[in-house]
């Protein structure tokens, strides 16, 4: 049965090359089946191919519906381009291409991980710049010479990659006059209009070589699949903005959201009114000393700094607050200021701690 098993590899690399990010987990099944004596090779092709490939044009059509920006009667209708595995473009080629890996063919080593896993602790060891396989590829395959990756909503590079993750495209010799104190946005102005930028999903997997489904760190990697995002209203601190087209956000100025945020606090002095300015304000973790410490005791004063912001691309600006109350009881917080869809401006919280009673959120 091993020509039987070699075919349905095949076929689960034809999906992870052309098949949307939904159906990925199905093609990395199918490259690791394993068929029983007992079982007709005939029957289990005709069987997979009508599910995968039945489920690949559904999926196919959804996600291109999906990613098509809102209807606009003044704009035209865009399509989705995407495209599939690189460098090689076979299963078989990427055997070939572990077994010059592992001799040390310098044509084939730079698609291994220069550290395996990229993240230690929860912090990132190693980011999308680093792995010569994503920069060749942005290059050689889009052509494109400047580039970003620092463009999620939080963290960056998301914990789920570099599986999935994505990249935008820098406008070549300019500056990015919104965020000029940005370390990553100051160098990359928009390509397409003043806010929106070309951007690319990329997929990866390591085809050859895991290990009880883990990636091995001798592995070579490949581009399983790439998209390139259409444009949508939603702004870039959305959760889904790995399916759209980044846009950046006109930051407020450090006064307007100085101003905002002082409001917020005062309405926590005063006791009430400070929930309509909360992302949730029907979370009571949000916010669990909004009015007092753990004490009971009101808060009488407050104190706050920016200590960054506003963030390319989402304008987030962070802050450290402190409240006060009489008897000297002190809560810590760290809190940033974000927009929501309708361009209302929100405050969230990263964490908050009660010194008096030791007690703290995150």
């Amino acid at each position: 049965m091993q020509g039987l098993e070699d075919r349905l590899k095949e076929l689960g690399d034809n999906m992870s090359r052309h098949a949307p990010s939904e159906l990925r987990p199905t093609a990395r099944a199918l490259r690791r089946i394993r068929v029983g004596r007992a079982v007709r090779s005939g029957a289990v092709l005709a069987t997979v191919a009508a599910l995968a490939f039945g489920g690949f044009a559904g999926a196919r059509s959804l996600s291109s519906d999906e990613a098509l920006p809102p209807a606009n009667p003044d704009s035209k209708e865009t399509t989705e381009t995407w495209g599939g595995m690189w460098p090689q473009s076979s299963l078989e080629e990427a055997r070939r291409a572990q077994r010059l890996a592992d001799a040390g063919d310098p044509r084939y080593t730079w698609q291994v991980f220069p550290e395996w896993p990229p993240f230690q602790d929860g912090e990132p060891k190693v980011e999308p710049g680093d792995v010569e396989l994503f920069t060749r590829f942005l290059q050689e395959e889009l052509g494109w010479d400047e580039f970003s990756w620092g463009v999620g909503p939080e963290r960056y590079p998301p914990e789920n990659w570099p599986y999935e993750f994505v990249v935008v495209r820098c406008a070549p010799d300019e500056t990015n006059a919104l965020y000029p104190n940005d370390p990553d946005g100051r160098e990359c102005a928009p390509t397409i209009d003043g806010n929106r930028y070309e951007t690319v999903r990329i997929r990866a997997d390591q085809p050859v070589r895991e290990i009880g489904g883990d990636p091995s760190p001798s592995g070579i990697w490949v581009v399983s699949g790439w998209t390139m995002l259409q444009p949508s209203d939603a702004p870039v601190t959305g959760d889904d903005f790995v399916r759209h087209q980044i846009q950046q956000v006109a930051p407020p100025s450090e006064a307007k959201a100085t101003e905002f945020l002082r409001s917020f606090l005062q309405a926590r002095v005063d006791g009430e009114g400070a929930k309509q300015y909360l992302a949730d304000p029907d979370s009571s973790l949000s916010l669990p000393f909004l009015y007092t410490p753990t004490n009971g005791a009101p808060y009488e004063r407050f104190g706050l700094e920016l200590v960054r912001g506003p963030a390319w691309p989402s304008g987030r600006m962070d802050f450290k607050v402190r409240l006060f109350t009489e008897g000297g009881a002190t809560v810590v917080e760290e809190l940033f200021i974000d927009r929501r869809d309708d361009g209302r401006l929100v405050v969230k919280t990263v964490s908050t701690w009660d010194a008096e009673a030791e007690i703290g959120y995150a």
